[in-house]
């Protein structure tokens, strides 16, 4: 799984692209708070270029249509490093993936 330090080498170009191991080590070095109006909000390093990031997780679109199934949420790199090949009105490096979110009840 290609990654980055982002303060180390060449910025790696903007790609759409997901892999296996993105949400893998999401779910292992990401952080999640639960913000106002129940967003939820993950913060840590992106798995593809290594910036840190706090994106929000999206479980739904236009007009309420669930993008996956209950309790994954998709979470897109948000990084404002640069990345050569990146469309003018876009952030981030182009990586996305899908995460399980769990209320944990104490």
């Amino acid at each position: 799984m290609p990654s980055q330090d982002p303060q180390a080498g060449p910025p790696l170009p903007f790609r759409r692209v997901t892999e296996a191991g993105y949400a893998d080590t999401a779910a292992r070095t990401f952080a999640v708070d639960r913000g106002p109006g129940g967003v939820v909000r993950l913060t840590g390093p992106c798995p593809r270029c290594g910036a840190w990031i706090s994106p929000p997780a999206v479980a739904e679109t236009v007009r309420g249509r669930e993008t996956t199934g209950p309790g994954l949420v998709t979470v897109v790199c948000d990084c404002e490093e640069p990345h050569p090949q990146r469309p003018a009105n876009r952030t981030g490096c182009g990586a996305y993936w899908n995460l399980t979110i769990e209320e944990v009840r104490r």
